[in-house]
């Protein structure tokens, strides 16, 4: 390119790429929506992630809530079982279970606290009792198989919270029927594996509802013979067996209920999800909170020339006057760089000749005077002229 002092600039094979290069270059104008672009890109990834922590901690306290729910409104153990041994000394067979830690029951006792005051189960908590008997085959002569169970349900001082009285009928198997099992198991009845014994379930009380005024501790069994020369039944073994009545939810509780050790581990958890999502959340949002007010700063802040470069051109502006190449100065101007281009072409043109004839007769290229510059040549002298014409 050539330059008013007649010299010729030299031609990069690679040029240089500006920030106005690439402006002109983008067509559609994307190159625009790129600041707004990223800016939106943040405030989305910000709060996303300021959302994502508070769903953390929403979840930990949910589960901070289950766990407490679960240890507060469902029972650790839902069956209950106790064993009954029977005290044959007397005409009625008596056995008491006590279903009160005996710890918590010497305690309550010690402290002088009201029997209405000590309670196993919780008020109006609904439950089964039952007893499981085990007899052998024929516990005596002929009608001795009938005898009577009465159950009690007694608070801390003794008092009668309940009562419930069945009859229990031990059936007899046939002799032919007897005698087959025998003969089938004596292997096991010689080494002591077996005996000959029948489960007997005897239910007492069907969803008793437990009183407040009379919470009940202890359970009391009582045998008693069947009247008129009837025995007391012989017993392998007796057990009392407590089971409560859940609801739909009290159960859904109960058999999701965790263990104490996994207990304390989701709490933990449960915790520090709280406090990290809470953290997190706050964190994220104070910090969108100080971007958002530092791009408004910017964007309200004059920045002059579109914010480019003082010495790069306004693209987006408007022509002026001076700059509209239609303008008369805009003509001069174009002249003028004809001229300099003209120039410079034949400086270096007679430069080259000059050199190639200075080399073939050895000696030094010719210099140019200022007459026999360009300037005075006919053609360009025309070419100036109807340029001039033309401004």
């Amino acid at each position: 390119m050539a330059r008013h002092d007649g010299t010729v600039e030299a031609k990069s094979e690679y040029p240089s790429t500006t920030v106005s290069d690439l402006l002109e270059a983008d067509n559609n104008g994307w190159l625009n929506y790129l600041p707004s672009a990223l800016t939106t890109l943040r405030t989305v990834t910000l709060l996303s992630t300021s959302l994502l922590c508070a769903a953390v901690a929403w979840l930990g306290g949910t589960l901070l809530f289950y766990i407490l729910l679960s240890r507060f409104f469902s029972p650790a153990v839902a069956h209950h079982e106790r064993s009954l041994y029977f005290d044959y000394t007397k005409a009625d067979a008596i056995a008491n279970a006590h279903f009160l830690p005996e710890s918590q029951y010497n305690r309550a006792y010690n402290s002088g606290a009201a029997a209405s005051q000590t309670r196993f189960l919780s008020s109006r908590q609904r439950f089964d009792v039952w007893l499981e008997l085990a007899t052998p085959e024929a516990h005596g002569q002929e009608g001795d198989e009938v005898f009577q169970v009465v159950g009690r349900l007694l608070t801390a001082d003794g008092s009668v919270a309940g009562e419930s009285s069945r009859p229990v009928l031990v059936k007899q198997r046939y002799w032919l029927s007897r005698t087959v099992r025998l003969l089938f198991n004596a292997p096991f009845v010689m080494l002591g594996l077996w005996d000959e014994r029948r489960e007997v379930r005897v239910p007492l009380f069907s969803s008793y509802q437990e009183q407040p005024d009379k919470p009940f501790v202890i359970f009391q069994a009582t045998l008693q013979a069947r009247a008129g020369g009837g025995r007391l039944p012989q017993l392998y073994e007796a057990k009392v067996h407590l089971r409560l009545r859940l609801g739909i939810v009290s159960r859904l509780l109960f058999l999701t209920r965790p263990g104490n050790w996994v207990t304390w581990i989701l709490i933990a958890a449960s915790l520090l999800s709280i406090f990290g999502g809470i953290a997190g959340s706050i964190a994220f949002a104070l910090l969108w909170f100080v971007t958002r007010g530092a791009v408004s700063s910017a964007a309200a802040r004059p920045t002059g020339n579109c914010g480019l470069p003082e010495d790069e051109p306004d693209l987006n502006g408007d022509l002026s006057d001076d700059d509209d190449p239609a303008s008369p100065k805009g003509i001069q101007e174009a002249v003028l760089d004809f001229e300099d281009a003209a120039i410079g072409q034949e400086n270096v043109t007679r430069r080259e000749t000059g050199r190639v004839t200075s080399s073939a007769n050895n000696e030094s290229p010719p210099f140019w005077s200022d007459a026999q510059k360009p300037h005075s040549s006919g053609s360009y002298s025309q070419s100036y002229a109807g340029a001039k014409k033309l401004s």
